[in-house]
């Protein structure tokens, strides 16, 4: 538990950097940390040696305020030395391949069709619903006891071809797909 709050102190020193340009009433601290988060993620994440994009692209389908916390990070920060790209989707068919796809709870009766577009893909799925780790999203917020966590499942990490450092593994609630999806 000590190391969840130290990753999380960590991610909170960042914080400032975003609430100081945000005068957008719509973003709040919570949509802040998740997109902290995301970012952070990326660190403990890694993709196929395969992937030689020049950018790193981070997708969000449905309505999220997560989307201009990840707009101002992919102007100040970089993943492996590449720029971040933010896209957004309000189709699933519009969906192309993508690092991390953000999917919003508004997507909820759409899910197991977006999982589905996305699985053969090496695409790190991360949402902030209840139960969307049980159903198949790799990494999905939570809020326990007025704090944001993060779920994680690890066959939904193997299916898309990711390893996740057990560091990250340690700070996460492990959840595992229901039977059957």
């Amino acid at each position: 538990m000590k190391k969840f709050y130290i990753f999380l102190l960590i991610n909170i020193i960042a914080l400032p950097l975003l609430a100081l340009e945000n005068d957008n009433k719509e973003t709040n601290l919570e949509d802040n940390m998740k997109a902290v988060f995301t970012y952070n993620f990326t660190k403990y994440i890694q993709w196929p040696n395969s992937d030689t994009s020049r950018t790193f692209e981070i997708a969000i389908i449905g309505d999220s305020n997560i989307i201009i916390p990840l707009k101002e990070i992919a102007e100040k920060k970089l993943i492996d030395n590449r720029k971040i790209e933010i896209k957004h989707y309000q189709d699933v068919q519009d969906i192309n391949m993508c690092h991390i796809l953000f999917i919003s709870a508004s997507e909820k009766k759409r899910l197991h069709e977006i999982l589905q577009k996305v699985k053969n893909g090496n695409i790190l799925t991360i949402s902030d619903s209840n139960g969307f780790a049980n159903e198949g999203v790799a990494v999905n917020f939570v809020i326990i006891e007025g704090k944001i966590k993060f779920e994680i499942s690890s066959s939904a990490i193997d299916n898309a071809g990711l390893k996740v450092s057990s560091q990250l593994l340690k700070l996460a609630i492990l959840v595992e797909k229901k039977e059957g999806q």
